[in-house]
């Protein structure tokens, strides 16, 4: 297995394969997708197709194993995984009549020790990093992304914004883009400009609790999110659920923050039933977003016009 944090992983030449079986486990979608970028350039792979585990089923794994009329040979294939579909990954992972091509598993966080992989599989796990390592982060981030960052940045970015993948990602997009680098800004300016360009997950999550369906739906309609950063917010929402549904946790904190004491107060409003459909629904709007599916646009539209018709 080759695991680490994510500065720790080098390169994946020496583990080429032309067939056979990956695994690999990320922590969050901004990490998934880079390391599965790094994965398709060290092993030169030009032309693939993207699946969901969740669509793969007995029915036409015959046709997805066999080249078509139009193709002579099968393309590596990337499949997306998601919690939901941990059991369609187990049955998968148990066949033998896997065709004779490059078939990459990329799996949520914890998903990798919960399944036994066939033999000669190649296993990949990175870990996230721990909550004193941002500095390491940012820096492994600006290298990937191509922009180095000055220690003046650095160190505006690490006390200005929480040190998540996705907040570094988009505060180094930002300062790239408007060319923040030239010294004509001030802090607050600065802080300002950040905070304009980062979408508000705590108000969307605020909407989520209070059940306030109309506005929450409206709310993703209007936010204008690429695919990275919607499979990033509905893994946001989803831990949020859980929260709601494990409202006790909280109660045990000497300090609540105002977050804290909304959860604590919209917890009575989910049931456990409630909770656990809303989470079938996150994960389906997930796979969308990581399949880079416009379905995904008109699945929350139609959400929305049902709550219209109802009214």
């Amino acid at each position: 297995m080759i695991s680490g944090l994510p500065w720790e992983i080098g390169s994946f030449d020496q583990y080429k394969k032309d067939r056979g079986i990956v695994l690999i486990e990320s922590p969050d979608p901004y990490l998934e997708r880079l390391f599965l970028f790094r994965l398709k350039r060290d092993w030169s792979i030009n032309n693939s197709r993207s699946l969901l585990t969740a669509e793969l089923n007995d029915e036409w794994w015959e046709d997805f194993a066999t080249p078509t009329l139009f193709q002579s040979e099968l393309l590596p294939t990337l499949f997306f995984t998601s919690e939901s579909a941990l059991t369609k990954l187990k049955s998968i992972l148990l066949r033998r009549d896997f065709p004779d091509v490059l078939l990459l598993f990329s799996l949520e966080e914890g998903m990798l020790a919960k399944v036994t992989p066939p033999e000669g599989a190649l296993q990949i796990k990175v870990f996230p990093a721990r909550f004193w390592e941002g500095d390491r982060l940012l820096q492994f981030l600006s290298a990937e992304m191509r922009f180095p960052l000055t220690n003046q940045f650095q160190d505006f970015i690490l006390e200005t914004i929480p040190h998540t993948t996705q907040d570094f990602v988009e505060a180094i997009k930002i300062i790239r883009q408007l060319n923040l680098g030239q010294g004509r800004y001030s802090t607050s300016e600065l802080k300002g400009m950040l905070g304009m360009k980062r979408f508000d997950r705590f108000n969307l999550s605020s909407l989520l609790s209070r059940q306030k369906w109309l506005e929450f739906y409206s709310t993703l309609l209007n936010s204008e999110l690429d695919f990275e950063e919607s499979t990033s917010l509905f893994a946001f929402l989803e831990g949020h659920l859980l929260k709601l549904a494990t409202p006790q946790a909280l109660r045990e904190k000497k300090k609540l923050s105002k977050y804290d004491r909304e959860i604590l107060d919209c917890a009575p409003l989910w049931s456990s039933l409630k909770i656990r459909d809303f989470l079938l629904r996150l994960g389906k709007w997930s796979m969308l977003a990581k399949s880079k599916s416009f379905k995904l646009k008109e699945e929350l539209r139609l959400q929305k016009l049902a709550l219209l018709d109802n009214r």
